[in-house]
């Protein structure tokens, strides 16, 4: 604001010395265009006579002067004086400044010029100020009869260009001061949501996350506004977030350290070689829950970074049979591989591989031994790619459908031998969010469950127009 401040009263001020001196530029110019142009005017007027075939007289050439004097009237502070014969004969108007009087140290030099003579004089008297003059001698057979002199005062002028600057300035200081006005409310205008932004964010802490901005207009404020309470939104998304996944985690490790404690005290106090090795080897299980558990939350964490996805061309159709061949050996299931896509992708397939198995192993653990498990991929009109489990399994209930990729979920299982961390369908999800990609699930409680993995299209190429025949059930 003050930076602003001084810049425009710099500008606005440069205008009043610089309109000055402009405006003394052209008087300077129109002064000297005046005085050519009574020359001008007095030639013109004299050549008829003093191109006539007889020579005129003395009386005649004062005759004719004088009648340009009564003819032709000079303009304001503009003076026409004759000189006839050397001595002071006329001026128009009569009345002629002091400097230039009869008598005068200027008169007696215009007095005694021979040849045409133009200057200035600077008189100290300032109700003269400069004088601007040109002489023109009159020569008749050879001789100087007369000298006609064209003078001009710069006073009067000056004392224009005073007044306008003087006019001048007290509208530029007016103009300022309003500007300075107009932009102080501006200014005010400006900040005041900015000043509430700042206000917001010193408010906020991490345990009051709920502080918004009022959206009071549009434009660029009004986007910034918006643009401020969308993360918010997401911050507080993430922080919520990240406590849900603080809590569980620590839920989660707890009951495995809990577990190891309580076999090593009794470790410590069974003698039985049997049953210290059966405590072992309880130990040793729950210390590979908690490696498990700790290597799915650093490859959640991972999925954030640029880094996460060794991406390279996969074979669609190859890729979904080496998935069937090694998700059918999870558990006796009716497997089978319905069809397979003809193109190629841009992916990381170990991920991706990570992903499909992940979705087979859920479907063996909700499933029992007469139901269907189908694989499969397929290449959408739109482009996108298409992978699949399907099974014929319990289903997921409506009301819990939409928390089954939250972290640490568990729901109910036919197959609770082994103990799970929640965090596959997690995984699922990080996975395809990091290809750009999205999941789909459809299921119906006792009729079974799809999840539908969708990568956007990048311009696959098509392999071979070909249809596999569909793999047999194991």
């Amino acid at each position: 604001m003050v930076f602003y401040a001084v810049m425009l009263s710099v500008l606005i001020g440069l205008t009043v010395p610089l309109s000055k001196h402009l405006l003394l530029l052209e008087l300077h110019q129109r002064e000297q265009t005046s005085l050519g142009e009574s020359i001008q005017d007095f030639e013109h007027y004299m050549r008829p006579l003093l191109t006539a075939e007889a020579a005129p007289s003395s009386p005649e050439l004062a005759g004719h002067m004088k009648s340009f004097l009564t003819k032709i009237l000079p303009e304001d502070d503009t003076f026409f004086i004759l000189i006839i014969n050397g001595e002071f004969q006329r001026s128009s108007p009569v009345a002629l400044p002091h400097p230039m009087r009869p008598g005068s140290v200027l008169m007696r030099q215009w007095e005694a010029t021979t040849k045409l003579a133009s200057g200035k004089v600077d008189e100290a008297d300032p109700e003269v100020g400069t004088i601007l003059y040109s002489a023109v001698p009159v020569e008749v057979d050879g001789r100087v009869q007369a000298v006609f002199v064209a003078a001009r005062t710069t006073a009067g002028e000056l004392a224009e260009v005073g007044d306008f600057t003087s006019i001048l300035i007290q509208i530029v200081v007016g103009i300022l001061i309003t500007s300075l006005l107009f932009l102080w409310i501006l200014s005010k205008a400006v900040l005041a949501p900015l000043q509430l932004l700042a206000s917001t964010t010193r408010s906020i802490t991490a345990t009051n996350l709920k502080q918004r901005l009022p959206v009071t207009g549009r434009g660029e404020l009004g986007d910034i506004t918006l643009s401020f309470n969308a993360m918010m939104d997401r911050l507080e998304a993430l922080i919520i977030s990240q406590k849900e996944f603080i809590q569980d985690a620590g839920h989660e490790l707890r009951t495995p350290i809990t577990v190891i404690r309580r076999n090593i005290e009794l470790l410590l106090q069974d003698d039985d070689e049997e049953a210290r090795r059966e405590t072992v080897r309880l130990v040793l299980d729950e210390v590979d829950r908690i490696a498990r558990l700790v290597a799915e939350l650093s490859l959640l964490a991972q999925s954030q970074r640029p880094e996460f996805l060794v991406l390279s061309d996969l074979d669609v159709h190859r890729f979904t049979q080496d998935i069937y061949q090694k998700a059918r050996i999870l558990a006796p299931r009716r497997w089978s591989l319905a069809c397979t896509a003809q193109t190629m992708m841009e992916a990381d397939e170990q991920r991706l591989t990570q992903c499909m198995m992940n979705l087979a192993l859920n479907a063996s653990q909700h499933t029992s031994e007469s139901d269907r498990i189908e694989l499969g991929s397929s290449l959408a009109a739109d482009g996108s790619i298409r992978l699949w489990v399907s099974d014929s399994g319990e289903g997921i209930p409506e009301r819990i459908q939409p928390q089954v990729f939250k972290r640490f979920f568990k729901g109910r299982s036919r197959t609770q031998a082994e103990h799970h961390s929640g965090l596959g369908l997690s995984i699922v999800r990080a996975i395809v969010n990091a290809h750009h990609g999205r999941i789909e699930l459809l299921s119906q409680p006792n009729r079974g469950t799809t999840f539908t993995l969708i990568f956007p299209a990048r311009q696959p190429v098509l392999l071979r127009d070909f249809s596999p025949e569909p793999w047999p059930a194991s």
